[in-house]
């Protein structure tokens, strides 16, 4: 399980990175904007050198609290498993996949609040969701509650030009959307999972 915890988070972190990339070309040049695409740039490179190196540093780092946390031979054996080119790429892609359905859903939370779709809308909308849920993953918060949220509506007014009322309703939407749909999906396997822990006791 802390094999499965570490590979999870590092490529969850490093598609979030990879998925700031889109709004590369709406950033401004000049200025801070300069700075910005600087820091897109780096951010995606260290997310990509990561990626290629995870095997190398999730190979070696967890082994010395692997005593600690569990059996070192399970733990040495599912890090060779999970760091393999067959479990990090498909990992990769399923991730991109799913992080970029959500910037999606937030783009379609922007038009239905009242913003206008197109003119590298979509790519903004990749970019303010992306950095607002590394923010949340970084809080350490359960699903960012709260930090992803400021993040996506202080983004959205300073980063994408929206006014506050439509910033704000764009992250209510989109952030209740996601995180309803994850609560609803996992409803039926709490019900399973107690009828299961009944039949059994």
């Amino acid at each position: 399980s802390v094999a499965v915890l570490a590979m999870e988070r590092s490529l969850d972190l490093a598609v979030m990175v990879m998925l700031l990339l889109p709004g590369y070309q709406s950033v401004p040049a000049g200025g801070t904007g300069d700075a910005l695409r600087g820091g897109i740039l780096a951010a995606v490179g260290l997310a990509v050198i990561g990626v290629v190196a995870l095997p190398w540093i999730i190979g070696r780092v967890p082994r010395r609290f692997a005593g600690v946390l569990g059996s070192k031979e399970d733990t040495a054996h599912a890090l060779r498993t999970l760091t393999r080119p067959g479990s990090i790429v498909p990992g990769v892609l399923i991730g991109a996949a799913a992080w970029a359905t959500e910037a999606l859903i937030y783009a379609i939370a922007l038009v239905s609040a009242g913003a206008d779709w197109g003119g590298g809308m979509v790519a903004v909308a990749f970019t303010v969701w992306s950095a607002s849920s590394l923010a949340g993953a970084l809080s350490l918060l359960p699903a960012g509650l709260g930090v992803t949220e400021g993040s996506l509506v202080a983004l959205g007014v300073s980063y994408g030009g929206y006014d506050f009322t439509i910033a704000a309703t764009a992250a209510v939407l989109a952030r209740g959307s996601v995180l309803g749909t994850l609560v609803l999906s996992g409803l039926p396997s709490l019900w399973v999972w107690n009828r299961h822990k009944v039949t059994a006791n």
